[in-house]
């Protein structure tokens, strides 16, 4: 939808999406893992998880949504520590999805790499589980890495 729309989008449950315009354009990239990710089984094991474990699962939905107004407020920011902010966010989300279980495989095996490769912060996006990932850079990456990354707003 980022993509698409070109401007920045926050989902809420029940308001929808609320665009918005970032101070500064972050240099970010989403890339395939190389495993398709099924949101339905996705789903699944999120509500599993809470079924097991309902405070662990209250913990990770509160810090996907504090990593969310993290993200959005680096982004409207015009400080010089936006970009920190920003990596920090993506590295709490990542951390949802670590405890939901839906970095394993293929994807978190495709978000090492592009760490590896010099991302500041990697994270899945949609549902996890496989798919894409969103990577951070604080700089363009290289030739070789970034042919193979798909720009996320083209500065």
């Amino acid at each position: 939808a980022v993509a698409i729309e070109n401007r920045g989008l926050v989902f809420s449950r029940g308001a929808g999406f609320e665009a918005f315009d970032p101070k500064w354009n972050p240099t970010w990239y989403i890339s395939y893992s190389g495993a398709r990710g099924i949101t339905s089984e996705c789903v699944n094991k999120v509500k599993d998880l809470i079924a097991r474990d309902k405070a662990l699962g209250e913990q990770l939905d509160s810090r996907m949504r504090d990593a969310v107004a993290m993200a959005h407020e680096s982004l409207l920011s015009s400080s010089t520590s936006g970009f920190d902010t920003l990596a920090e966010s993506i590295r709490l989300a990542r951390s949802s999805f670590d405890g939901w279980g839906l970095t394993g495989g293929e994807l978190g095996a495709h978000m090492k790499w592009l760490e590896a490769a010099g991302a500041a912060a990697v994270k899945p996006t949609g549902s996890g589980g496989g798919g894409f990932a969103l990577s951070l850079w604080r700089e363009r990456p290289h030739g070789g890495i970034e042919c193979q990354l798909i720009p996320v707003f083209k500065t």
